[in-house]
């Protein structure tokens, strides 16, 4: 009972708050883009890993990138915060509906990224809640229930693997034409 009211709580004030923001939608490939911001649900060492060689690579081609990361535990590990390439936040930096609480996260939201990926392969209301109310012109990532606030939804079913997640979006976004 109290886990629905959270999660109505929840989506009753993203879309409260979206009504508020008005989003100038702009089609972005990856090859275009000069900044990029990138969430993500971190659930293992190897998503970790996936998600910090694509930061990586994504500044060797020039890209001004802001990535952070939701861990689903009460802690963020000693190996992620060491990396200074990524930002996280845990449970213990949610509120009582679960809207990440850490500063760093509303700037995030605020700021007009050319594209935004969402490299989460399970759904999260944290990562959503960033992803939605997010200013970027353009947004992608894999198609989940909730995910109606993306601009380009990569269906890759029911696979969970992250590898295979970035492939498609890397492939989709460079067949994209911006204007």
């Amino acid at each position: 009972m109290l886990e629905k009211l959270k999660n109505k709580t929840g989506r009753f004030v993203i879309g409260r708050k979206l009504k508020k923001r008005s989003r100038n939608r702009k089609v972005c490939n990856l090859r275009s883009a000069r900044t990029v911001g990138i969430v993500f649900k971190c659930e293992n060492n190897h998503m970790f890993e996936a998600v910090h060689n694509f930061v990586k690579k994504c500044r060797d081609e020039g890209k001004d990138v802001f990535a952070i990361g939701y861990v689903p535990e009460k802690k963020v590990p000693e190996n992620y915060v060491l990396r200074k390439s990524l930002h996280f936040f845990c449970i213990s930096d949610l509120n009582w509906y679960y809207k990440p609480v850490k500063p760093f996260v509303e700037v995030f939201i605020n700021e007009r990224f050319d594209l935004l990926i969402d490299l989460s392969v399970n759904t999260s209301y944290p990562v959503k809640y960033i992803t939605a109310l997010s200013d970027s012109g353009f947004k992608a990532g894999k198609r989940m229930e909730g995910t109606d606030h993306l601009d380009l939804c990569i269906d890759i079913r029911e696979s969970r693997d992250i590898d295979y997640l970035l492939q498609q979006i890397i492939h989709y976004l460079n067949l994209l034409n911006s204007s």
